[in-house]
């Protein structure tokens, strides 16, 4: 099958201009940088920004690496219903939150919030349904991950093990966007094949 839309080559040809802000103003730099490893969730920050795909995609697979530290929390979110953008309080700087559906990326041995149950776990559609087993993953190392969007469903691969397949409510045309949760996470090989 031939391979179209990529919204990344590996990294040596990372292109910046592929994403924006989840609020759709410019790149922030302040939550994201490019190191040696790939395209980087800055961790350890008070005020952390998403960031989404400047195309929307309907039908579409997208893959791709990811890498976290003990106790990492992120997400890839799609068929996004709006974002928020807030000021915390006593803070010079703001959040900016995708929301819509969440492939959960988390260690869920040590992760806090994982540890509430399977619906917060790694490979969940976070908080509507869990993972059918266990995610396999490593932490500190780089993991493989798919989202597959066809049709009215939906699949959450996590290191070529399909964990949720499920019934999408509604369908539009819609961004893909990347979590910073205040953690140090990785991804890399970012590639997207638009299947309609």
């Amino acid at each position: 099958m031939t391979r179209r839309g990529f919204l990344m080559a590996p990294l040596a040809a990372l292109r910046l201009e592929d994403w924006v802000a989840a609020d759709g103003s410019e790149f922030p730099h302040s939550s994201w940088k490019v190191d040696a490893e790939g395209l980087q969730a800055i961790g350890g920050l008070k005020t952390f920004q998403d960031i989404k795909t400047v195309k929307l995609y309907e039908d579409f697979v997208f893959e791709f690496e990811w890498k976290m530290l003990a106790e990492g929390n992120s997400g890839v979110k799609y068929q996004l219903e709006k974002f928020d953008r807030w000021q915390p309080k006593g803070l010079e700087g703001f959040h900016i939150r995708a929301r819509g559906p969440e492939m959960q990326l988390v260690d869920d041995a040590r992760n806090s919030d994982a540890q509430k149950g399977p619906l917060k776990q790694c490979g969940s559609l976070y908080n509507f349904l869990p993972a059918a087993k266990p995610a396999t993953m490593r932490i500190g190392e780089f993991n493989t991950a798919k989202l597959v969007v066809r049709g009215m469903r939906a699949e959450h691969w996590i290191n070529g093990e399909k964990l949720v397949d499920y019934e999408l409510k509604s369908k539009r045309a819609s961004a893909i966007a990347l979590q910073n949760h205040a953690c140090d996470v990785w991804f890399r090989n970012l590639r997207i094949e638009a299947t309609r």
